[in-house]
């Protein structure tokens, strides 16, 4: 293959890839704002100890919905780009995708709901939590086809739908029936039982735009036994990576939970929504690379596949750079927005927001391990960090209590991303750096000294205004002035060309 057409191939893979993280990170901000918006309300609405509650809550059944998925989400980001010339092989992927996580959150569903009291019992010890449970568990079938849907989305290229229910519609709707719920006077319960019946909405919405927009059937019926065996081949390790994910993701929420307070819960849990942002170009760039990968691995383009690793990353730490200065220099007055009593996460707030930013520092690497056939191995790393994750933070939240927590949990984020990039080297020969990086790291060093000074001259709600504008103002100038790469530029003519 000449040289023009390996460029060809990787401007085209890219040019995929950044305008579904146009539209990604389009909707990620307005989810991120909606969702700001939305704990705004509940924090302030229910105080610590019942956003605590809330927080719990939602953290056990994030964590049943990602276990009853079964691994179909990922299945149908490998298998439907795969199949793309052939939509009656997809509709059967997506039927037994469907029927694999409806039976499996039910099953779920029906036994959270029996150990909703001794859940309680052993954890917070608040019979509110029962009814927090229990409310949610009903609904978990339809929240584990919902996720499965935009999963599908992700699959199809489709990231306009993907952003218009998933990032726009579901914080709106949530944030409607939360001020319905505080505004007449409940409190708890009524948020939870506004957010269970907008979750089956937003179910029945992405079914039918998957049906009747994109022209999707499920097909539950024909699979033969070799499709079946196919499937959960890749899928079922696929659990089992989920598992250890969410043990070192979530563990962290749950463990603090049992060993402290329920307001400890919601301090520790809006510090790790607020260092997510951090991953926002992360995430975008993630909605589109997985098939992309598939395809390229697929059809063994290795040196182009290598080639949109680099820039990925490079693109990805870019971003998350200045997020991630504001974050640390500027915590304290970020939690302040949320009620004085969260200030005391700030140290919490802090490493989260490392961990994250070394999360965006190796790009897309857990991805490209999963589209490279390396599913087993993802399982066995995620299951074995997941089981340190639960050491680490028993040892540190007794030792150290919040703080605790946020060093096991985020040292392990840490680890886990190192250790992904030395793997995906070792197996592929694909390694996502080159001296280009240190550009946007050497910007970001003095952008974050700039950042500080602010901090020792002003305070308050004037600080975070004039020092994110300064500092972010900063970072793009010296960006430029180290040089932006030639590569850069000229991708993104030609995206703006065309």
């Amino acid at each position: 293959m000449n040289e023009k057409s390996e460029d060809g191939i990787i401007n085209s893979s890219l040019g995929s890839i950044t305008q579904g993280a146009s539209i990604h990170f389009i909707g990620k901000v307005i989810s991120n704002i909606l969702g700001f918006i939305l704990n705004a309300l509940l924090t302030r609405g229910l105080g610590a100890t019942q956003y605590g509650l809330y927080a719990y809550g939602n953290t056990i059944i994030t964590i049943s919905a990602a276990l009853a998925r079964m691994g179909s989400g990922k299945a149908v980001l490998r298998f439907l780009p795969a199949y793309d010339d052939r939509p009656q092989r997809q509709n059967k992927v997506i039927g037994l995708a469907y029927l694999t996580s409806f039976l499996s959150g039910i099953f779920l569903g029906v036994i959270l709901y029996v150990t909703a009291p001794l859940i309680s019992t052993h954890t917070l010890r608040n019979p509110l939590l029962v009814d927090v449970i229990r409310v949610l568990a009903i609904v978990l079938p339809f929240n584990t086809a919902f996720k499965l849907t935009n999963a599908i989305f992700r699959a199809k290229e489709r990231m306009e739908y993907l952003v218009l229910v998933g990032q726009i519609l579901r914080p709106l709707s949530y944030i409607t029936v939360v001020t319905i719920a505080l505004g007449v006077g409940y409190l708890l319960d009524g948020v939870i039982f506004g957010i269970a019946v907008a979750s089956v909405l937003l179910f029945g919405i992405s079914l039918h735009i998957l049906v009747n927009r994109l022209g999707m059937t499920p097909n539950i019926w024909e699979n033969n036994e070799k499709d079946i065996k196919s499937f959960y081949n890749y899928s079922l390790p696929l659990v089992l990576k989920d598992v250890g994910q969410l043990l070192y993701k979530r563990v962290d929420i749950i463990m603090v939970g049992i060993l402290l307070i329920e307001s400890d819960v919601g301090i520790y849990k809006v510090g790790w929504l607020i260092a997510g942002v951090i991953t926002l170009p992360l995430g975008a760039f993630n909605q589109i690379f997985p098939p992309v990968a598939s395809r390229l691995y697929s059809k063994n383009n290795m040196g182009e596949l290598n080639s949109v690793y680099k820039r990925i990353t490079r693109w990805t730490l870019t971003i998350a750079i200045p997020p991630a200065l504001i974050a640390v220099v500027y915590g304290q007055e970020i939690l302040g927005i949320f009620g004085p009593e969260f200030t005391k996460g700030v140290l919490v707030l802090a490493l989260f927001t490392t961990a994250q930013l070394t999360n965006c520092a190796v790009g897309p690497t857990g991805f490209l391990l999963m589209m490279t056939d390396h599913q087993y191995l993802s399982m066995l790393n995620q299951g074995a960090l997941g089981i340190l994750n639960i050491v680490l933070n028993y040892i540190f939240i007794l030792r150290f209590g919040l703080i605790g927590a946020a060093i096991a949990t985020g040292g392990v984020l840490a680890f886990i991303n190192l250790l992904r990039v030395w793997e995906i080297w070792h197996l592929e020969s694909l390694f996502p750096y080159n001296s280009k990086i240190l550009k946007p790291v050497a910007a970001g060093i003095i952008s974050g000294v700039i950042m500080y000074v602010m901090s020792l001259l002003l305070s308050g709600y004037i600080l975070l205004i004039s020092g994110i504008v300064l500092g972010c103002s900063a970072f793009v100038l010296l960006l430029y002035t180290l040089g932006i790469e030639e590569e850069d530029l000229t991708f993104f003519k030609n995206q703006i060309i065309q």
